[in-house]
């Protein structure tokens, strides 16, 4: 593919996620705030009164989403195993920092996001890019549709998938980052 194009792709792509969250500030009425499918709801609340659904679904989000920034701030295709295993037991410990309190826990999601990336040699300008973006795409989601005030009375797929363009957000990192052109 050529580069130009790509990038014209990826500049088209971003430019549409940005007037996505413009349209919704001014559109609110038109873009979905609540999954009413009965299906998904059913689902949902299976998983959210099932701990050990509860806490597959959590860590296969959180697992995506390290996977998707590691791979993007570190310029690889893929993890390799032991990159894997930091990334579950860096799960596994903020699983664990919930039981000691939300505060705890939310800093405990935070760190490795900063603190992996230079455990796996990543360099700060990718990081300086991709992670504020992110953090900034997950409040834009959170603040436009008022998900924090659904969270109260929704189940966990729900809101898993009503900020699903944050894991598109870092889904176009990887690809920006890891982009090489083929030669001909």
């Amino acid at each position: 593919m050529n580069r130009r194009v790509f990038i014209s792709m990826l500049a088209l792509s971003i430019c549409l996620l940005f007037g996505m969250y413009i349209a919704k500030i001014f559109f609110p009425q038109e873009f979905i705030f609540a999954i009413e499918n009965e299906r998904i709801v059913a689902i949902g609340e299976y998983i959210d009164s099932h701990a050990w659904a509860y806490y597959l679904l959590g860590i296969c989000t959180s697992f995506l989403t390290y996977w998707l920034y590691l791979c993007a701030v570190c310029k690889k295709r893929y993890l390799n195993l032991k990159e894997c295993a930091l990334v579950l037991v860096t799960i596994g410990i903020s699983i664990g920092a919930s039981f000691i309190g939300a505060n705890f826990s939310t800093y405990m999601s935070i760190y490795p996001m900063i603190v992996l990336p230079f455990i796996m040699k990543a360099r700060l300008r990718e990081v300086a890019i991709v992670y504020p973006i992110h953090g900034l795409a997950q409040i834009l989601s959170l603040e436009i549709r008022q998900l924090p005030m659904y969270v109260q009375y929704s189940n966990t797929l729900s809101f898993t998938l009503l900020t699903f363009e944050c894991y598109f957000w870092l889904l176009l990192f990887y690809i920006i980052f890891n982009y090489k052109k083929r030669e001909e």
